[in-house]
C-alpha cells in the first residue's frame, strides 16, 4: 500500500491510499483526525510503518504544542498525546518518526521550545517515555531536525543545525546513554546549511549520508561511516 498523509487548512489530517500492484486501480481516502477525534494539527505531519506489527503511524505538532500520533491497520484509527504522556517539554518544530525494524520499537525526535532535541520512544504495548539526547555542550538546534536507524551498526543518528548554519550529528546505540556528538559541516569542510538536513541510509549499508541546501545555494552531501 502507498500512502500520503497532508495536512488541510482546518488542521485535520487526511490520507489518500492506493495499492502499488493496481496503481491504476481505486483512490481511497481516510479522515484521519474526524476518525479518532484527535487534537487538529499545526505542523506537517510524517509517517512510518511497524512491519513487525503491521500498523501505520502518523506523528504531528498538534495545536496544543504536543506531538501526538495517529495509528492503525485495519481498523479503527487510533490516537496517543506522545509528548505530553511521555513528560516531554512542548514542540517548537515538526516532529521525525522511525522503526527499528529488529525489535519494533519506536523513536519519534523533535526540537523544543527549549530549542534542545528531544526522543519520545516505545515498543509494542508499552508507554512513550521520553530522552533528552542534546549534550549540554552542543549548540542550540534550529529548524527540524532529520535522523534514522543504521542497522548494520545498531547506531542511531540525529542530525541538526545550529545558528550558524553547521550540521550535527548525534549518534548512539539504543539504550546506550548520551550520544556521541560530531559537528559533521567542520568535519567534512562543507558549506554552511541554509536549510533542514535530510539523513539516508541505504539497505545493508553501513554509510550514513545527510542532503542539504548549503548557504551557496547548491544541494550537497555529507557521507561517513
Amino acid at each position: 500500500m502507498n500512502h500520503v498523509v497532508y495536512r488541510r487548512a482546518d488542521g485535520h489530517l487526511h490520507e489518500i491510499w492506493w495499492t502499488a500492484a493496481d496503481p491504476a486501480g481505486p483512490i481511497g481516502h481516510n479522515p484521519l483526525t474526524p476518525a479518532a477525534k484527535a487534537t487538529l494539527a499545526a505542523g506537517d505531519p510524517v509517517g512510518h510503518a511497524d512491519t513487525t506489527a503491521v500498523v501505520n503511524v502518523v506523528v504531528y505538532r498538534a495545536v496544543d504544542g504536543h506531538v501526538h500520533s495517529l495509528y492503525w491497520s485495519d481498523g479503527p484509527t487510533g490516537t496517543d498525546n506522545l509528548s505530553g504522556a511521555a513528560g516531554a517539554p512542548p514542540a517548537a518544530g515538526d516532529p521525525i518518526g522511525y522503526c527499528t525494524p529488529h525489535n519494533g520499537a519506536h523513536q519519534v525526535a523533535h526540537r523544543a521550545v527549549d530549542d534542545r532535541l528531544w526522543e519520545l520512544w516505545w515498543a509494542a504495548g508499552s508507554n512513550a517515555q521520553a530522552f533528552c539526547p542534546h549534550p549540554a555542550d552542543a549548540p542550540a538546534a534550529v529548524g527540524n531536525p532529520s535522523g534514522g536507524y543504521v542497522q548494520e551498526t545498531n547506531t542511531k543518528h540525529l542530525v541538526y543545525r545550529d545558528a550558524d548554519g553547521h550540521l550535527h550529528d548525534l549518534a548512539w546505540a539504543p539504550g546506550s546513554g548520551m550520544p556521541a556528538r560530531t559537528d559533521i559541516t567542520a568535519a567534512s569542510l562543507a558549506p554552511g546549511a541554509a536549510d533542514d538536513p535530510v539523513f539516508v541510509v541505504l539497505p545493508g549499508s553501513t554509510t550514513s549520508r545527510v542532503v542539504y541546501r548549503g548557504i551557496d545555494h547548491q544541494i550537497h552531501e555529507i557521507r561517513w561511516n
